[in-house]
């Protein structure tokens, strides 16, 4: 081998730096020589093995694995590297150890603390290292053109894990337990990198520069720095991230402000997977857990000057991408994410005016920001987020300082979105943090500050034809309290489970909120104060601003305000807060059905007169002179809403339809107008009260003016919007008068026209007078009668009439006139038992009258049914036969008896000495042929019916 430098390396600087300076001084150390121990250096130009004869191998000068040659580590072998050594790879090498029998690469002993290189493939090689432990290197396995196999390996200590460039190799199964940058590194890369652990770096894995990389199921942990990412993706590399684990994600401290006067640094950012300029970015099944913001600095004491003030909080996520134009985040979870604390202010007894606290940073679980395609959140959960505490103000010789302001939290958060879609979310346990007070103890001379919001869902700069928000389960929302001082208490912090803002452009964006369900949204207290207490936060349900808005189906629930702060001196107590249900500001048309506002509490004031009023509403609209907020609200529910249910603020005009709300519980300010729409319900019904009418005429009428006028098809209109009242800058309503007629031909109905009241939605039924008779019949008797006693049967109906009344039966007797017989009450159907008083031929009619004292006509000229009544039994005779007969047919005839006119059939019967048989059954012939069964005596009769 030839002690020369390779063609191709990469050398971090470094490594460049402390080579300079050892050479500089003369102080190149190896460490001792061990048996069976081989130094290698220069280029392998032949297939090679180690560990076939040797077990450590030291390389003393970068080895070169050239291009048409294979160098294999066999398991359990060593080899350890000078300090800045590396091996370079362009033919092949196969590195794989086995369990038990690693192989190691590691750092030559000396007294130096500089890294080895690492293991570099450049364009030509290929291969794999597998089952490796590598320590104190600065790139364990790099990749460059090239893509090896790096699998199954430990890294304790390196710069960087895996470098990859140009490369889709397979990093699968590694561990890192400590890389002071990155546990792998992505550049122009489409490597796949799955399952990999990786402890204690700055990134764990960093992805830039194009490349499309396969990010999951890699277990990160205990990421540290100033600004510290899990998983970072940049500069239009494609981030597809699947079922990774994030956790432990801590950024340090800000520096205490160095020199009198000199403000705090700012706490570290820290952040569980980041994603920039990315041409797309796919984050799904990701879990992330304990992401905490640095706190910041405090700021430097200034004798007779002003204190230093405390540094800013760091920001804590859970997943930002911004500037990625099309983003996918499906089913992640989020668990535990905290702002860093502001730091507190410097001062002392000899400084002048004490410092300011550092504002608190913000703990938002997913971030979205810049997305100009489409956003898509769903089925993502997040849980236990906290903004940080506000830094407190420091006490002085003259005035104490100022508390910070406490970070606020979120759920989601979105910047400039384009059709965002965000469906299926669990957001609980969302706080923002304390303000800071003024001093340690919050009894400092200066004013404490603001509590952090806290919110569930926010958006803005909406854009798109479509922004949707449904089905999101957001609870547990509270805003931080406010800060304590002697000057006057922080205001509380805001809490808000939905929160869209429009473009300021004026494009009025479409944003729709849908079956979401927002609980226990609870406002932070006012802190208290020596002169004056801090205000309440406000609470609310679903707000927007700037937008076209449509909402269906939402529940909102237990929205309290804060409390206003308590002023010690007696006097000036903070105001509470406002709590609304839903609200539109400058919304030029908004929407609003079946959403629900329950249980909206406004804030109590502090104590100390003046006792300021403050609000809980179910709905509030307002805009300006610009842009008036039309806001309808239809088949609401308002209930338990303290103070008013529908608040008009300026500019508005608000419309409610089939919306309950207490007409003491409304307000309306100048410039605001409301109106009070109901639905009417015809029904229409022939008499009986039951059966529909179809084709009559509705008109409806609103003043006078006809605002409905339609024939119904069916007899039911349930859906006849008119108004009831109108509020017109004022709270006292302008009543309309709503009159209904119902007309059909030749028909008259039940108080109509009529005069309804529309307070509330309802139906009104108008049913047909009732003025045409019933009709009936008496049904077909058999042409014959044998008895006088017999029951005559009948049909009758009043159609849609109010119901029959009485039914009469008339009869007449051999053409006589007509004879009422029995009257009795009428049905659809039924009977009278008759009896006649001789034979003869009886003519039957009835007569039927209704309910209303309709009678029908007759009984006329004509029946309805008639019989002969014959109670005379017929007689009958077998003609006389001849006494012999010599064939076993003949013909046997018969007959009535001299004067019987009306038999109507005849039963033929024999009798051969055994009794009698019937031959023919109600034959009506007279004469048939008699087949005899045997020679013998026949005997013959007949009985006529």
């Amino acid at each position: 081998m030839v002690a020369r430098p390779p063609s191709r390396r990469t050398q971090s600087v470094l490594t460049v730096v402390f080579l300079l300076g050892i050479v500089a001084a003369g102080l190149l150390v190896s460490a001792p020589r061990a048996s069976a121990t081989t130094y290698v250096s220069g280029y392998i130009i032949t297939d090679t093995t180690w560990g076939s004869s040797d077990s450590v191998y030291v390389v003393t000068n970068h080895v070169t694995v050239t291009a048409r040659a294979t160098l294999t580590i066999l398991p359990k072998t060593t080899v350890r590297f000078d300090p800045g050594m590396g091996l370079f790879i362009e033919g092949g090498l196969i590195a794989n150890g086995q369990i038990g029998a690693e192989i190691i690469f590691t750092i030559n002993q000396t007294i130096l603390a500089m890294p080895w290189m690492g293991i570099q493939f450049n364009q030509s090689s290929s291969g794999s290292v597998t089952w490796s432990i590598f320590d104190r290197v600065d790139r364990a396995v790099s990749a460059i053109d090239s893509s090896p196999t790096v699998s199954y390996n430990t890294v304790r200590s390196a710069g960087i894990g895996v470098a990859l460039v140009r490369s889709s190799a397979t990093v699968f199964n590694n561990t890192v337990l400590r890389a002071s940058a990155y546990g792998v590194y992505l550049n122009q890369s489409d490597a796949w990198v799955s399952h990999n652990t990786i402890n204690n770096s700055f990134a764990g894995i960093f992805a830039e520069w194009f490349g499309s990389p396969n990010l999951d199921a890699n277990t990160i942990r205990n990421g540290s720095g100033l600004f510290t990412v899990g998983i970072w993706v940049q500069k239009s590399a494609s981030a597809s991230l699947w079922f990774n684990q994030i956790s432990g994600i801590r950024a340090t401290l800000g520096l205490s402000g160095f020199g009198a006067g000199a403000s705090g640094g700012a706490g570290g950012t820290a952040i569980g997977i980041l994603v920039d300029s990315a041409p797309f970015a796919t984050i799904n099944g990701n879990s992330i857990d304990t992401i905490l913001g640095g706190r910041g600095g405090n700021g430097a004491d200034n004798p007779g000057g002003v204190g230093g003030t405390g540094g800013p909080g760091g920001i804590a996520a859970a997943i930002v991408l911004a500037n990625t134009p099309d983003v996918d985040v499906e089913s992640n979870t989020v668990l535990t994410v905290q702002g860093g604390r502001g730091g507190n202010g410097g001062g002392s007894a000899v400084t002048s005016i004490g410092g300011r606290g550092g504002a608190a940073g913000p703990a938002i679980a997913y971030y979205l920001i810049d997305a100009s395609v489409s956003t898509l959140a769903r089925w993502n959960t997040a849980d236990g987020l906290l903004g940080g505490v506000g830094g407190n103000g420091a006490t002085a010789g003259s005035a104490d300082g100022s508390g910070g302001i406490g970070g606020d939290a979120a759920g989601f958060s979105l910047l400039s979105t384009f059709n965002a879609n965000l469906q299926g979310n669990t957001v609980q346990n969302v706080r923002g943090g304390a303000g800071g007070n003024s001093s340690a103890t919050g009894l400092g001379r200066g004013p404490g500050e603001g509590g952090g919001d806290a919110v569930g869902i926010s958006a803005y700069s909406i854009a798109g034809s479509q922004t949707l928000f449904q089905a999101n389960d957001l609870s547990g929302l509270r805003g931080g309290i406010g800060g304590r001082g002697q000057a006057t208490g922080g205001s509380g912090g805001n809490a808000t489970g939905i929160f869209g803002f429009g473009d300021l452009g004026g494009a009025f964006n479409r944003t729709s909120t849908a079956w979401n369900q927002v609980q226990s949204v609870i406002a932070g207290s006012g802190g208290i104060g020596q002169r004056r207490g801090g205000n309440g936060g406000t609470a609310g349900g679903i707000s927007m601003v700037l937008v076209s808005w449509d909402s269906w189906d939402n529940y909102l629930s237990s929205l309290v305000a804060g409390a206003g702060g308590d002023a010690l001196d007696g006097t000036d107590g903070g105001r509470g807060g406002d709590a609304t249900g839903l609200a539109a500001g400058l919304v030029p048309w908004g929407w609003s059905d079946a959403d629900t506002v329950s249980a909206v509490t406004k804030g109590p004031p502090g104590t100390g007169p003046p006792l300021q009023t403050s609000y809980g509403t179910g709905v509030f609209m307002g805009g300006n002179k610009t842009v008036t907020t039309r806001l309808t609200v239809e088949n609401g529910t308002l209930q338990g809403t303290g103070d008013r249910d529908i608040w008009v603020l300026y500019y508005a005009d608000g419309t409610t339809i089939n919306t309950p709300f207490s007409a003491g519980k409304v307000q309306i300010d100048p410039a605001g107008n409301l109106t009070v729409k109901n639905y009417l319900g015809v029904e229409i019904y022939q008499p009986d009260g039951f059966t529909p009418l179809s084709g009559a005429t509705i008109l409806v009428e609103d003043d006078g003016t006809p605002v409905w006028n339609l024939v119904s098809p069916t007899g039911f209109e349930p859906w006849l919007l008119v108004t009831d009242r109108v509020y017109i800058r004022s709270n006292t309503p302008r009543d309309n008068r709503t009159d209904v007629t119902v007309t059909y031909p030749s028909a008259s109905f039940g108080n109509d026209p009529r005069t309804v009241d529309m307070a509330a939605s309802h139906t009104e039924t108008f049913v047909m007078v009732d003025n045409t008779a019933p009709t009936s019949a008496a049904t077909a008797l058999p042409a014959y009668e044998n008895t006088w006693n017999f029951t005559v049967s009948y049909t009758a109906t009043d159609g849609g009439g109010v119901g029959l009344g009485n039914i009469t039966l008339y009869f007449k007797r051999n053409g006589g006139g007509w004879i009422p017989f029995a009257t009795q009450p009428a049905g659809p159907f039924g009977f009278f038992s008759f009896t006649g008083t001789g034979d003869g031929v009886y003519e039957f009619a009835t007569v039927a009258d209704d309910l209303n004292g309709n009678r029908e006509p007759g009984p006329g000229n004509s029946n309805d049914t008639w019989t002969i009544v014959d109670t005379v039994r017929p007689g009958s005779r077998v003609n006389p036969l001849p006494t012999y007969r010599t064939s076993l047919s003949f013909a046997v005839s018969w007959a009535p008896d001299s004067g019987v006119t009306d038999v109507a059939q005849y039963d033929v019967q024999y009798n051969r000495g055994s009794g009698w048989v019937t031959w023919l059954a109600g034959t009506t012939q007279t004469s048939g042929t008699f087949s005899a069964p045997m020679d013998g005596i026949y005997q013959f009769r007949s009985k006529a019916t």
